[in-house]
């Protein structure tokens, strides 16, 4: 090999070498940060001001930066290149069915929008603000009345539903919520049941809300009445809560809109809620400010 081949491939390895490295280090920019430590809700008339929203969906100039875990510090993002104001998004984010793995910006709250201006190595604080802004609200009770209820003691339930004042010291369940008891050494099945039946229509996201507390594993589903057929479908499995009140976005498609088959033009629906008891200590459900919507 002469010389001048030689030559050629030790350039042809230096360029190589040294395009790599700038593809491997590029120019980094200096970040800026952003802070979202709490934010505003309104509940827009409906009902208490209770919510459980734990995550920020964040967005900068429409382009989708993270979901992140509140309160959130130190953001990076990137400021626009001639100093222009950021346009921010920041949409509430839940956790569905209360599993942390399945988290959603939830649909029915209203995305907060910020001016921005973004500086390098600095932080900017913000405080979303969030409203309840339903498209169709098919129920919405508190239970702060005496007759009325959106729920009753389902066929199945072999327990009466009590209505019992609140003694929890619970302020975001009002005066009274909705309970079911079993006596120790008793074996019995409780089940609350959505008191009106609506349409199940062309696919439309639909989410019950409900504050639970419960001492055993309960099922939340659907009952579906058609022409042919009636049949309870539960989707979701809620664990006992220890005695702690606790707020829950059950997401009702899977039940309404099955891969495997659709249901019945026509056919109606109620939520259900049941729980079966073991006889080996009392136990109960109770169910409070519940909310079911609808796109």
């Amino acid at each position: 090999m002469n010389r001048a081949v030689l030559l050629t491939a030790f350039l042809a390895f230096l360029f190589t070498s040294f395009s790599g490295c700038d593809i491997i280090n590029p120019e980094q920019k200096e970040p800026a940060y952003l802070e979202i430590d709490t934010f505003s809700f309104d509940n827009n008339g409906y009902g208490m001001p209770i919510q459980r929203i734990t995550d920020a969906w964040v967005y900068v100039n429409s382009k989708y930066i993270g979901t992140y875990e509140l309160p959130a510090k130190r953001i990076p993002i990137i400021p626009n290149e001639d100093g222009s104001a950021a346009t921010v998004w920041i949409d509430a984010g839940v956790y569905v069915d209360g599993i942390r793995t399945q988290r959603v910006a939830y649909p029915f709250y209203s995305r907060s929008t910020h001016s921005v201006q973004f500086i390098k190595g600095q932080t900017a604080k913000l405080t979303p603000s969030y409203k309840f802004t339903p498209t169709k609200v098919l129920v919405e009770d508190g239970f702060e009345g005496v007759t009325g209820f959106a729920i009753k003691k389902g066929k199945e339930s072999t327990v009466p539903l009590e209505f019992v004042a609140n003694t929890d010291n619970y302020p975001e369940n009002g005066e009274q919520y909705a309970i079911m008891r079993a006596a120790k050494d008793s074996v019995e099945t409780l089940q609350m049941l959505q008191t009106d039946s609506t349409v199940i229509p062309s696919y439309k996201p639909t989410y019950l809300e409900m504050s639970y507390k419960c001492s055993m594993p309960i099922g939340v589903g659907i009952y579906v009445q058609s022409t042919s057929t009636h049949q309870y479908i539960y989707g979701l499995t809620l664990n006992a809560t220890a005695n702690q009140w606790k707020r829950v976005y059950v997401y009702l498609g899977d039940e309404m809109y099955p891969e495997s088959y659709s249901h019945e033009t026509g056919s109606l629906f109620q939520f259900v809620i049941l729980g079966k008891s073991d006889g080996a200590q009392e136990h109960f459900i109770a169910v409070d400010n519940l909310r079911l919507v609808q796109m």
